[in-house]
């Protein structure tokens, strides 16, 4: 049986080229807030998460200092962490400064703990003993980014994670007006990589087309509707599923350089395009 997914975006091309840089983002395309309400760890029921615990020989500013800095990192990463709370699944981050072996240096070792009190894994940073005492906004942030993916390492677990989304190959653009065709088709390629598709030049073996297309037909006096449609194709030929978007803009006013419309229409049918990537992995996919 194939997948459709049409997903209708009414895209205001002419009042995003006038008016970007004077009003906020609408709502769709603002990004997602995480865990803005309660506690992370209490909101994801029975989910793995990680409860940051105080840090020992360390002062109780420094200590609440970086135990928040890493909270926020490993939210960053989607896991779900807290200086507060723990559930039932949740590892603790252990953390112990000790003198180093270097004159004037602390060593940070840090332990993640599981279940039945058994230590997953351990690490080690270095700090300046100045530092140490006297911690800069930007040391903490510094030491937090660097543990958080090592925290991350020990604590995910990989047998739950999706398999990779399929190769593409996005085909250029037919139809659009101005510098539409090859504006979009740069657009769409940027817009998946961010997403971490592997976009490739030619068809290798499991690799699926993007095709994007533009038509346009007049909508009243001085007015016209702009329609954008991507489709996702198995090498047969067969169609996975299609991602329309259309809007009403002046007549003309997509004649010339497309620029950043290009991206906020790309960036919209993108979003659309994974989800069909998602699909086309699944056992029950045709």
């Amino acid at each position: 049986m194939r997948l459709d997914l049409i997903v209708g975006r009414r895209l205001a091309f002419l009042f995003l080229l006038l008016c970007a840089a004077c009003q906020p983002l609408p709502q769709p395309f603002q990004p997602e807030q995480k865990w803005v309400d309660g506690n992370p760890l209490l909101e994801l029921d029975d989910t793995a998460g990680v409860f940051v615990g105080a840090i020992e020989n360390a002062s109780p500013a420094v200590s609440g200092a970086l135990g928040s800095a890493l909270v926020a990192a490993l939210l960053d990463l989607d896991i779900p962490a807290s200086v507060e709370t723990a559930n039932s699944r949740s590892y603790l981050l252990y953390g112990t400064a000790y003198p180093s072996e270097t004159p004037d240096g602390v060593r940070l070792e840090w332990q993640v703990i599981g279940e039945d009190d058994v230590i997953v894994g351990s690490f080690e940073q270095q700090v300046a003993a100045a530092q140490w005492q006297s911690p800069s906004s930007a040391m903490v942030e510094r030491l937090a980014n660097d543990a958080a993916p090592r925290i991350e390492a020990l604590v995910r677990d990989e047998s739950d994670a999706p398999p990779p989304l399929p190769p593409v190959v996005v085909e250029p653009v037919a139809g659009a007006p101005g510098d539409g065709n090859e504006a979009l088709t740069a657009a769409m390629r940027r817009a998946l990589r961010r997403a971490e598709v592997d976009v490739v030049e030619t068809l290798a073996e499991g690799a699926l087309v993007v095709l994007g297309s533009i038509y346009r037909a007049p909508e009243g006096e001085g007015m016209e509707r702009v329609e954008v449609t991507w489709s996702v194709i198995r090498p047969d030929g067969s169609e996975i599923g299609r991602i329309d978007q259309s809007n009403v803009v002046a007549s003309g006013s997509l004649d010339g350089r497309w620029g950043h419309i290009a991206t906020v229409i790309a960036d919209g049918g993108a979003e659309g395009i994974i989800a069909l990537l998602q699909s086309s992995r699944s056992p029950e996919s045709p």
